[in-house]
């Protein structure tokens, strides 16, 4: 990820959220090959990486040299934007109903991973963190009275108290369109309020 800077003598703490619910299938292997280079490339051998998707639990959250966890994370990745079949117990119990039922459930369950992320590299003391975040949309969830759930606004208040830079990267095929008005891109919003890119 351009501009992760690297201080000299000092590992980089580095999280990586694979949003298999906002990728279409075909970016899979895209998505799966560009994350396993910027891993084994791009990274330190001493920088301390997590590989993490939406339904996967906060206590497993661990920062590690190993990139064997990594590498299952990819490996397991599959974008499944559109596509609603359950594939676990807690899909069919509390993501059923209609395609936007389950869609507005899944922006939440995303929106909370991310924030959970965000604060467990914020944890990890005041150096600088980056997350990057592959997903073709950052959705904005339905505001429902005395639901206090995760908002763009969330993660964003998160990072900059944790100290997290956000890279939201669109594994799409084609270029995201500009806004005309930035404030209502998520990608310009948590990137540029964040400090990344």
């Amino acid at each position: 990820v351009d501009g992760v800077r690297l201080v000299r003598g000092e590992p980089r703490l580095v999280a990586v959220f694979l949003d298999e619910y906002h990728v279409d299938a075909s970016a899979t292997s895209r998505v799966r090959e560009a994350v396993a280079h910027f891993v084994d490339q791009d990274l330190a051998p001493t920088d301390l990486l997590v590989v993490m998707k939406p339904l996967d639990s906060i206590l497993t959250i661990r920062l590690t040299t190993d990139r064997a966890d990594a590498h299952r994370a990819i490996e397991t990745f599959e974008g499944r934007r559109g596509s609603y079949e359950p594939r676990n117990t807690y899909e069919r119990e509390f993501m059923a109903g209609t395609p936007p039922r389950i869609e507005a459930a899944r922006i939440q369950v995303a929106l909370s991973a991310i924030n959970a992320l965000t604060l467990q590299l914020g944890s990890m003391g005041d150096r600088r963190k980056t997350l990057v975040v592959v997903t073709e949309e950052i959705g904005r969830p339905d505001r429902r009275r005395g639901q206090d759930l995760p908002t763009l606004d969330t993660i964003v208040r998160s990072a900059n108290r944790a100290n997290v830079s956000v890279y939201p990267i669109d594994p799409g095929e084609t270029p995201r369109p500009a806004a005309a008005d930035p404030r209502s891109d998520s990608f310009q919003v948590l990137a540029g309020e964040t400090d990344g890119r």
